[in-house]
């Protein structure tokens, strides 16, 4: 959506809250540029496949995490490819598919004739229409709106691109190994004979007056949506647009890691998923990791000034870390270049920190990167005072202050 249009319908929009579903402001979805695509099923149902072996072997070994796909999964993975053979501008890069969600690596290597978010319609109608056939049998798939899946190609307010009247791209013949993916049916034939034009509208049966209720035109009824049931993926996808040289190799390993980090997950549940209206020192958090580090006998807050030198930095860093191998907990914001060199120094010592964050978290949070091992290993807590946002922010003077108050409350 352009920010001219944004704007004007910003002030109708209500509040705004955190979504992982809209589309970037000003960005061109028709451009080269390389996607990082996630979508869920509706309801989280685990329809696509079974996620087995043991999060501790090796990649390549028998017993290594993966997905074993159900029959639905696999016409969901042969529609992905497919993208290719129907869009020739795009190239799939890589494809993860988890039991209810899907994430995929698209490079559009040329400019397209359509928005993105109509591409990846076409591809969920396609495989609504397995999940119909596969999923709920011929007689649900009969009754159902064969080709509706509800979704909107992602041109609305969280995502307007001004292409809800976008031609769609012809139709293709299926190929004989895999699914064709369909763009919508065409509109349906006029119900009078062409070249003749419908009857007049009968006229009214008594006078009306004018301004009166019975002379203010009715809105048409708006048909209803399908039934969610019917559908596959829920409404909207999300979308990472890659940004820097190394961002497509960390994409690449964290979709290939996905099915070892989902093992993890079931195997310690309680380091690896949110709490929230944690109490502790006088203030309510949302926590995700080991809660356990809150009652550690000795907890030493990290606090080092913007004013020492590499000399002084490096010292506080032997101290805090000889505490820490003592048995204390080290808590901190980790806000100030000293107090980042200690948090790194014992975060990779794997010794036992408490970090406070700005920004919260939602139910379906996940640690990041290497912080997902920590928390796994009950090494790392993270909590954070405020709820969630989705804006990228830069934390502020009060912020600081603050979240250095609540370390000193819980070293106490």
């Amino acid at each position: 959506m352009k920010r001219e249009k944004y704007e004007q319908r910003k002030a109708f929009a209500g509040d705004k809250h955190p979504s992982m579903l809209r589309r970037r402001l000003d960005h061109d979805y028709t451009g080269k540029r390389i996607y990082l695509i996630t979508m869920t099923t509706e309801g989280r149902q685990p329809l696509l496949g079974t996620v087995v072996g043991a999060p501790e072997a090796p990649a390549g070994s028998a017993n290594a995490p993966r997905t074993l796909l159900s029959p639905l999964g696999d016409a969901v993975r042969r529609e992905w490819y497919a993208i290719h053979d129907y869009h020739p501008e795009i190239t799939v890069i890589a494809l993860q598919i988890m039991p209810d969600h899907l994430h995929g690596i698209l490079f559009v290597e040329s400019p397209i004739p359509l928005h993105l978010g109509q591409i990846i319609k076409f591809f969920k109608n396609a495989t609504t229409r397995h999940y119909r056939e596969l999923v709920l049998g011929r007689e649900q798939r009969e009754t159902g709106k064969q080709g509706d899946t509800g979704e909107q190609g992602d041109t609305g307010l969280q995502g307007d691109t001004g292409l809800q009247g976008a031609a769609a791209p012809p139709l293709h013949s299926q190929p004989a190994a895999q699914a064709a993916i369909i763009p919508p049916a065409a509109p349906s034939a006029p119900a009078f004979p062409v070249g003749i034009p419908p009857a007049a509208p009968a006229a009214p049966s008594a006078w009306v007056p004018v301004g009166s209720a019975a002379a203010v035109p009715q809105p048409l009824p708006v048909p209803p949506r399908p039934s969610r049931s019917q559908v596959l993926w829920t409404l909207g996808y999300n979308d990472h647009v890659l940004s820097n040289e190394g961002e497509l190799a960390r994409w690449k390993h964290y979709l290939q890691d996905n099915p070892r980090r989902l093992l993890l997950k079931r195997k310690r549940p309680e380091f690896l998923r949110p709490r929230f209206d944690v109490p502790c020192a006088g203030y309510v958090f949302q926590a995700l990791g080991n809660l356990a580090l809150l009652q550690a006998t000795r907890r030493l807050q990290v606090r080092v000034s913007r004013r020492c030198s590499p000399i002084q930095i490096q010292e506080e860093v032997e101290r805090h870390l000889a505490a820490a191998r003592s048995g204390a907990v080290l808590v901190s914001p980790s806000i100030s270049p000293g107090e980042k060199a200690v948090m790194r120094a014992a975060f990779d010592a794997h010794l036992p920190l408490i970090v406070l964050v700005e920004n919260g978290f939602t139910p379906l949070t996940k640690p990041k990167g290497e912080q997902f091992e920590a928390c796994s290993e009950g090494r790392l807590l993270l909590l954070a005072p405020w709820p969630r946002h989705n804006e990228k922010r830069k934390i502020t003077a009060s912020q600081c202050q603050a979240l250095n108050l609540m370390a000193t409350a819980i070293c106490r």
